[in-house]
C-alpha cells in the first residue's frame, strides 16, 4: 500500500487543513482488514496498524463519544488519517463495481453555453467488471483503474490539504477518462456507510478531469443549429454515431433478485435442489453431462455430492442462454456457491481449491478459455483456428451404430430426440448451414463443448478435416 504512491505526505500546511484531520478513522486490524474505529463495538485490546506507515495504533474514545485511532508512539507520520480514508474508499470501489458520475451530456450542454436549471447535475451510472487498485499509469499514481464497457476509467480520491497540487495536472494528461472524487470535510467521515455515500452515490463532489467527449469543439454553424456533438471512443478515434454513456440495466434490481433466489435455494433440501437443476438442464440427474461429475480436491466442501454443486454452477455460468457471452472469475463462482450451500471445508481454503480445479477442468474440456488471473471466457463458438478446419462430406449417411460408438468414446450421452434429428439430417445429405453454425447448435443441445460436438461429427464420418481436402478438379483426378 505504501510503496505504490510516489508522493510524500508532509506536515500540516499553514491553513491548518490537515490539523482538523488528525484523528485516524480507518486502519488495518491484525488480519490486514480495514476497519472503522467508530464501528468497533467495544474498546478492547486489539492490534491495529496505520495504513500510511504501518506502525501500531491505539483505539481511543473522545469526550463526545467519537472513537478514533492514534499512534502508540510519537512519530512524523502525517498521512495516517488521509491514507486510511483513501484505502477505505478504494476498497468500496472494488466491492461496488460501479459509481455515479456527472452526466456527460449535461456537461456538454453546459460547455456549449446552454441555459441549465440550478438543480443538481444529473448523474450516470458507470459500471465495471473489474479494476486495479493503487497502480501507476504512465508514471502517474492512480487510486483505481476500472475496466468498463467503454474502456479504462481512472478514478482518483481527492482529500483536503494534500501537498501535491501538480498531481491533478498529471492526471489530466493520462490517455483515458479521469474522474475525481472529492471527499469534502473528511474529518466528519467516520463510518463505511458515510464513505460509501460520498464515494459511490454522491454526485456533487465529483468532476471529470479529462474525457474525450468533453474535449470536442463545435463550429459556429453547429452552435447556431444546436447540434449535439458526435461522441468519440475512449481511444480518441472518431465515430459516426455513438452515445456518451452506455445504458445498462439496473444493477441493484438484478442483484436483489439473485440474492433472493440464492437465499431460497440455500434453505431447500438436497432433493429439491436436484429437481431445480434437472429442470434447468432439461435432463434427469443420471443423464447429466460428464462436466458435472468431475472429481476435484475439496469436492465435499459444499455439503452435498459433487455432481449437485457442479451441475448447479455448470448450468448457471456455462449453459445460461440469457448470457451468450460472459467472462467469469473464480471469486464470482465461489461467492455464488457459498450463498447457495452450507460450506464444510475439510481443510483450509478447500472451497477455493475445489472451484479452481473445477474451472480448470472445464478449460481442459473446452467449455471455458483461460484469460489468466483466474478469469475465464465462456466459449460459445469453435476455438480459434478451427472455424474452417472441417467441411461436410457430400451425400453422407449416418448410422446408429457409428453414432453410438462415438457417443461412448467421447462419453457424451445423446437423447433419443437428438438421435432422430441427426439421422434425419444425414440421410444421404447434410444440413443446409455451415459446419460451425451446426456444431454450436448441436453443442448446446447436447450440453457439451463445441469442440466435443465437432469431434463427434468427425468420428461418425459426416464431417471431414479440411486439411486433407484437395482443391480444384485436378485434385479429384488424382
Amino acid at each position: 500500500m505504501r510503496a505504490w504512491r510516489a508522493r510524500k505526505m508532509g506536515p500540516p500546511n499553514e491553513e491548518g487543513q490537515l490539523a482538523i484531520f488528525s484523528h485516524i478513522a480507518f486502519a488495518h486490524n491484525a488480519s490486514g482488514k480495514l476497519v472503522a474505529a467508530s464501528e468497533l463495538f467495544q474498546l478492547e485490546p486489539a492490534e491495529h496498524t496505520c495504513v500510511a506507515c504501518g506502525r501500531a495504533l491505539e483505539l481511543h474514545c473522545a469526550r463526545k463519544g467519537v472513537a478514533y485511532f492514534s499512534h502508540r508512539e510519537l512519530n512524523e507520520c502525517f498521512g495516517g488519517a488521509a491514507e486510511g480514508l483513501r484505502a477505505a474508499a478504494v476498497q468500496i470501489l472494488r466491492s461496488e463495481g460501479g459509481i455515479a458520475a456527472p452526466s456527460l451530456k449535461a456537461l456538454a450542454r453546459k460547455k456549449r453555453g446552454r441555459k441549465e436549471s440550478k438543480a443538481a447535475l444529473p448523474t450516470d451510472w458507470q459500471a465495471w467488471g473489474g479494476g486495479e487498485p493503487h497502480t501507476h499509469v504512465d508514471g502517474v499514481p492512480v487510486d483505481f483503474v476500472a475496466e468498463t464497457l467503454a474502456g479504462r476509467l481512472a478514478i482518483q480520491i481527492a482529500l483536503q490539504g494534500e501537498p501535491d497540487p501538480s498531481l491533478r495536472e498529471r492526471l489530466r494528461g493520462l490517455p483515458m477518462p479521469v474522474l475525481e472524487v472529492v471527499l469534502k470535510k473528511p474529518a466528519g467521515i467516520r463510518t463505511f456507510a458515510d464513505l460509501r455515500f460520498a464515494v459511490v452515490e454522491g454526485g456533487e463532489n465529483k468532476r471529470w478531469l479529462a474525457h474525450p467527449a468533453l474535449e470536442m469543439e463545435l463550429t459556429p454553424l453547429e452552435r447556431q443549429l444546436g447540434w449535439e456533438p458526435s461522441p468519440v471512443p475512449l481511444d480518441g478515434h472518431p465515430a459516426a454515431r455513438a452515445r456518451l454513456t452506455v445504458p445498462a440495466p439496473s444493477r441493484r434490481k438484478a442483484a436483489m433478485q439473485d440474492f433472493a433466489e440464492c437465499t431460497v435455494f440455500h434453505q431447500l433440501p438436497t432433493y429439491r435442489k436436484i429437481e431445480i437443476i434437472e429442470a434447468r438442464l432439461g435432463q434427469k440427474q443420471a443423464n447429466w453431462p460428464t462436466a458435472t461429475a468431475i472429481s476435484v480436491r475439496g469436492g465435499e466442501t459444499f455439503g452435498c455430492d459433487v455432481q449437485v454443486w457442479e451441475g448447479d454452477a455448470f448450468s448457471h455460468f456455462v449453459l445460461n442462454p440469457k448470457l451468450p457471452e460472459r467472462v467469469i472469475t473464480s471469486e464470482a463462482v465461489l461467492h455464488w456457491l457459498a450463498s447457495r450451500y452450507e460450506m464444510q471445508p475439510p481443510f483450509t481454503n478447500a472451497e477455493k481449491v475445489a472451484v479452481y480445479d473445477y474451472l480448470s477442468e472445464l478449460v481442459h474440456l473446452g467449455y471455458l478459455s483461460s484469460l489468466g488471473g483466474q478469469r475465464y471466457q465462456v466459449l460459445r463458438r469453435l476455438p480459434a483456428g478451427t472455424k474452417d478446419a472441417a467441411h461436410w462430406v457430400p451425400q453422407a449417411t449416418l448410422s446408429v451404430s457409428a453414432l453410438r460408438q462415438a457417443s461412448l468414446h467421447l462419453q457424451v450421452p445423446i437423447p433419443l430426440p437428438q438421435v432422430e434429428r441427426l439421422l434425419d439430417f444425414f440421410d444421404n445429405g447434410h444440413p443446409a448451414e455451415s459446419v460451425e453454425s451446426f456444431v454450436v447448435s448441436l453443442a448446446y443441445r447436447l450440453h457439451t463443448a463445441p469442440k466435443v460436438a465437432l469431434e463427434l461429427l468427425l468420428r461418425t464420418g459426416v464431417v471431414a478435416r479440411s486439411e486433407g481436402r484437395r482443391g480444384g478438379p485436378t485434385g479429384e483426378l488424382f
